[in-house]
């Protein structure tokens, strides 16, 4: 059985038929049997019917056609571009995105590593070739370098006859130790 108390909480929603059938029998009973319980309930339907005589006649005058038709028209209205990019911005940002990005990153990261290490027929369309000429200490040294077949060949050679070579001087005698 509920108490006065839980009744006067519950009068309002019996009022408005948003009680379930059990909850709605038992203050109908409890109602029968309580006076201030029914007094209660009499002052609440009082109040209802006095806001809805205040609001009928205050919304007499309100043309409400022009309100729903704005309504509608927002509605129907597109999204400007920025609104459109932002939702679409914000989807991809929700919280289960991330794990599905890490995931997708971590698998696209794998495959690469693995076509790399396991076809390299498809890293050597990747590859770069290049020749380089370095003057190491006198002698002149090239470099051939290929990273798709992983080929590096060294060569010492010698400048032409026709090329001015740096003429070396001999380290002066020193006098020291």
């Amino acid at each position: 059985m509920m108490s006065c108390g839980e009744i006067k909480d519950s009068l309002g929603a019996w009022l408005d038929q948003e009680l379930d059938a059990t909850a709605a029998a038992q203050v109908r009973a409890h109602l029968e049997g309580c006076a201030a319980c029914l007094k209660e309930k009499e002052r609440l339907e009082f109040l209802d019917a006095a806001l809805k005589r205040v609001l009928e006649s205050r919304s007499a005058g309100v043309a409400f056609e022009s309100i729903w038709g704005a309504v509608e028209r927002s509605i129907r209205k597109p999204a400007p571009w920025y609104q459109r990019l932002w939702d679409r911005i914000d989807i991809g940002l929700s919280p289960l995105r991330p794990a599905w990005v890490l995931s997708v990153a971590a698998v696209l990261s794998l495959g690469a590593f693995f076509l790399v290490r396991y076809l390299p027929e498809w890293s050597a369309r990747n590859s770069f070739t290049f020749v380089e000429s370095l003057d190491a200490h006198g002698a002149n040294v090239a470099l051939f370098r290929d990273s798709g077949s992983r080929t590096t060949v060294i060569w010492l050679f010698e400048p032409p006859e026709d090329q001015d070579e740096v003429s070396e001087e001999a380290p002066a005698a020193s006098t020291g130790f």
